[in-house]
C-alpha cells in the first residue's frame, strides 16, 4: 500500500528535476567555444518563436489575425509544411491550417463578458536542441472595456503545456 502512494510521489519528484523553471533559460555559455554560442543561438531563437506566436494571440495584438488571416503572420514565423495535431480538433496541415489554429480562436472582447486574452507569461521553457522546445505558458484573461468599472478585472488564467514543439516546423530558420 505504501508503495502505491509513494511511487506518484517518485514520478512527480522526477518531472520537477527533468524540467527547470524560468532560470533555466537563456542558456549561459561556459566558455569560448563555437558550441556554446551555437547553443545560445537556437535557445534564444527558440524561446523567441514561442513567444512572438503567443504575444499574437493577446488583444489588441490578436486583432491583426482576425481581420487579415494568414497574410498578417510575419514571414518566417511558421514554415510553409508546419502540421500537428490537436486532440481532439484534430489534423492541421499547412501554412493556413496551422496558423488558423494558433490564432483564430483567440477572444475578442465583445458583450457580454468583453473578455479577451490580455497577458501571456512563459513560465517554463526548456530546449536542448535545435528543433525541440517545451514550454508551459500562463494566459491571463481579463475583462476589456475601457470605461466600464470592471475594465482590467481578471476573469481567468489558463495553463498550456507544450511538450515537445517541433521548432523548425514552426518557423524557417536553420
Amino acid at each position: 500500500m505504501l508503495s502505491l502512494i509513494l511511487f506518484p510521489l517518485l514520478l512527480l519528484s522526477n518531472l520537477v528535476v527533468s524540467f527547470p523553471g524560468k532560470h533555466s533559460h537563456p542558456a549561459r555559455a561556459f566558455g569560448e567555444g563555437g558550441a556554446d554560442r551555437r547553443r545560445i543561438s537556437f535557445q534564444q531563437r527558440n524561446l523567441d518563436t514561442i513567444t512572438k506566436i503567443y504575444e499574437r494571440n493577446a488583444y489588441p495584438t490578436n486583432l491583426q489575425f482576425i481581420t487579415n488571416g494568414s497574410s498578417s503572420v510575419p514571414a518566417g514565423l511558421f514554415n510553409e509544411n508546419a502540421a500537428g495535431r490537436i486532440t481532439p480538433l484534430g489534423n492541421f496541415t499547412g501554412f493556413k491550417e496551422s496558423t488558423e489554429y494558433f490564432f483564430a480562436l483567440s477572444p475578442v472582447p465583445l458583450p457580454p463578458t468583453y473578455g479577451a486574452f490580455s497577458k501571456i507569461q512563459i513560465v517554463e521553457f526548456q530546449s536542448q536542441c535545435p528543433n525541440v522546445a517545451s514550454s508551459v505558458v500562463y494566459i491571463t484573461m481579463s475583462v476589456i472595456h475601457p470605461g466600464a468599472p470592471n475594465d482590467g478585472q481578471l476573469i481567468s488564467t489558463l495553463k498550456q503545456a507544450c511538450f515537445p514543439l517541433h521548432i523548425r516546423l514552426l518557423r524557417n530558420s536553420r
